[in-house]
């Protein structure tokens, strides 16, 4: 019955669509940097769950020979899942429609899409929580220096990396790294940060700040910065370690120690071997401690904990080789407590896929695909046959994934 709705209502839907999908360019730079490569993602079946695989590098492994030592070949992917749906909606009846909502509807419009893209934003931002295992300040120390930001990008470009980095950081932290720059003597950089206020472009990064950053709450062990002492490991031959048991000195039963995507790292025991990642490519030895992610949450009992980690740590000389020597009893790991997730990461591996959904028939539809963005949204308008009912419903649905040997978490304490 698409008679119901007059062309100039329809008309109007379609102009306040586009006009306020500028609030996307100008709220969201997660959302307006991440890699929209999938963004036709509805050229798959597009259903809500849907799963795609990306092809991540291929890795290898060389030998002082030249007798060939052959391996299989192991094809490495991660998931990219269709998993997030977005709605808001609007409700009136004719009258309100007649007198009042079409001389606001663009209004409604910029209302709906800026919560939208804020939503989509905050989803994108949790990613650096989520997808990433290395990060940057341990100690929680506040990071107010373009120093500080060199050292982040350092360590992270020691693992290896390829191509321009980004780099995302809480909005309240990015002032005090400013002044501190303009006490530097850079007389060409300093004029630029000091009319725009911005971090910029340093280092061969592109720096954006942002007010969606998360939060993660940390556990005791974190929190309390507790020593954790290794017992044994569940792969003794260092092959494919992805649990590691730890006495805990202090509490011995404790359901708050670790909380799912915490973030774990060995520290240098006095007079023992340093325990060093290997770089991602060639397997030389980098200048990052061993870092890890908790899988799950892990509770203490009887003094004894189970950490669950990503990635799975392997020290035999094979491609999957990550870490120098093998995780023995004596070993020690600590817990980054709770802090603020900025992000580096390079190569465009943050990918977003945000699908055109199909038209709601019989009711009249629109789909935009936000150029700048890169963001599908849809409008549906409609009415209930015999009732005094009109609605306005934005939606859309999202997925994405940012690869995690490609970004480093930023971690900055609580403002």
């Amino acid at each position: 019955m698409a008679n119901i709705v007059p062309e100039n209502v329809l008309y109007a839907v379609q102009t306040y669509h586009d006009a306020s999908l500028a609030s996307l360019q100008n709220q969201c730079c997660f959302l307006d940097q991440a890699n929209k490569k999938l963004r036709d993602f509805e050229q798959f079946p597009a259903n809500l769950g849907t799963t795609i695989q990306i092809e991540r590098p291929f890795r290898a492994r060389t030998v002082d020979s030249l007798v060939a030592q052959f391996a299989p070949v192991s094809m490495l992917y991660d998931s990219l899942t269709i998993d997030t749906a977005i709605s808001t909606s609007f409700a009136f009846d004719t009258t309100q429609f007649v007198y009042t909502t079409e001389q606001y509807i663009e209004k409604f419009g910029e209302a709906a899409i800026s919560e939208i893209g804020a939503t989509i934003e905050r989803n994108l931002a949790k990613h650096a929580i989520t997808d990433t295992y290395r990060f940057y300040n341990e100690s929680l120390d506040e990071i107010n220096s373009y120093g500080q930001l060199a050292q982040a990008l350092a360590l992270f470009r020691n693992f290896g990396t390829t191509g321009k980095v980004k780099g995302f950081l809480p909005d309240v932290w990015q002032p005090g790294i400013v002044t501190s720059g303009l006490t530097e003597f850079a007389l060409k950089r300093n004029e630029k940060i000091s009319n725009d206020w911005y971090v910029g472009t340093f280092s061969n990064c592109d720096w954006f700040n942002s007010n969606q950053i998360w939060t993660h709450e940390a556990g005791t062990i974190g929190n309390e910065g507790t020593v954790l002492t290794v017992v044994s490991t569940d792969d003794p031959t260092g092959a494919n370690i992805t649990q590691i048991v730890c006495t805990s000195a202090g509490s011995s039963s404790d359901s708050d120690a670790i909380h799912e995507n915490d973030s774990l790292y060995f520290i240098d025991v006095s007079g023992e071997a340093k325990l060093r990642a290997l770089q991602w490519t060639g397997h030389g030895l980098s200048s990052s401690k061993v870092q890890m992610r908790a899988t799950s949450a892990s509770a203490t009992s009887g003094g004894t904990i189970t950490l669950n980690i990503y990635p799975a740590l392997c020290s035999q000389k094979n491609p999957n080789q990550n870490i120098n020597m093998n995780i023995v009893s004596g070993m020690q790991i600590k817990a980054v407590g709770t802090h603020m997730a900025g992000l580096i990461y390079c190569a465009d591996a943050f990918y977003l896929a945000m699908p055109n959904l199909p038209d709601q028939m019989p009711f009249p539809t629109s789909n935009k695909v936000d150029k700048e963005t890169g963001a599908a949204i849809r409008l549906t308008y409609g009415c209930k046959y015999g009732e005094d009912f009109r609605g306005l419903v934005y939606d859309g649905i999202t997925g994405a994934k940012l690869i995690s040997e490609y970004g480093m978490k930023l971690c900055f304490p609580i403002y």
